[in-house]
């Protein structure tokens, strides 16, 4: 009885760690030998190394070396794919301020391989959403917890606020979408490029409110007929 409630224990803090948790320790998954040895025979003498996992094919390490903060990556047979310094701190989850954590909770409650950051006394988190695993989005807070920056991209309208993607569904059928949403000094938009049958686009603007204001038709191709 007493394993059993170990192990339930530790199923349970595993499954903490990767819904919830930025940054982790080989402990909850089994780090691949080839990584472990890939990674030290680049940096034999870094030893608190936080690791995570995506999808199994690539193992990212973070870790900080002379004050600069890294982000390694490597795929499964250990080959350094991408390297990343930064000049600020990469943090765990349980290290943020709880209004901040509770706010990038409740605004994106489908969030997954979240690496959160400081500096300057603003914590930007980058992780990937459940139906937008191909992009990375950025999301920043000032320490009382208000969005201050949004970088983020939308491969199709799942993801969109209920107002824009009602719009594009009344508006237009049988069409493509993608796009990106932004936020940088106080000013809040979603661009986004509409087309169909990859010869005529839309380039439609959406303040924060979803209200259109603007929309412009791009040709790709002559003597095509627009999307009405």
């Amino acid at each position: 009885m007493i394993s059993r409630y170990l192990i339930y224990i530790l199923v349970l803090l595993c499954f903490k760690v990767f819904g919830q948790e930025a940054l982790t320790k080989p402990s909850c998954f089994k780090l691949p030998y080839a990584v472990k040895t890939g990674f030290e025979s680049i940096y034999p003498d870094v030893k608190d190394v936080w690791w995570q996992v995506l999808d199994n094919e690539y193992y990212w390490a973070m870790f900080i070396k002379n004050n600069v903060s890294f982000k390694q990556e490597f795929d499964s047979t250990g080959h350094l794919t991408s390297a990343y310094r930064y000049h600020d701190t990469l943090l765990y989850n349980d290290k943020i301020p709880k209004n901040i954590n509770d706010s990038f909770k409740f605004s994106y409650p489908n969030a997954m391989h979240i690496i959160w950051k400081i500096s300057d006394n603003e914590f930007t988190a980058t992780f990937y959403e459940q139906h937008n695993q191909q992009y990375e989005s950025y999301v920043a807070f000032d320490s009382r917890g208000a969005i201050i920056y949004i970088d983020r991209d939308f491969p199709d309208a799942e993801l969109l606020p209920t107002l824009i993607k009602t719009y594009i569904e009344d508006k237009f059928s049988g069409i493509e979408i993608e796009g990106k949403e932004e936020l940088h000094n106080n000013k809040h938009q979603f661009n986004l490029l509409v087309s169909k049958n990859d010869t005529i686009k839309l380039a439609l603007t959406f303040d924060g409110n979803g209200k259109l204001t603007k929309k412009r038709r791009i040709w790709l191709q002559r003597n095509r007929k627009a999307i009405e």
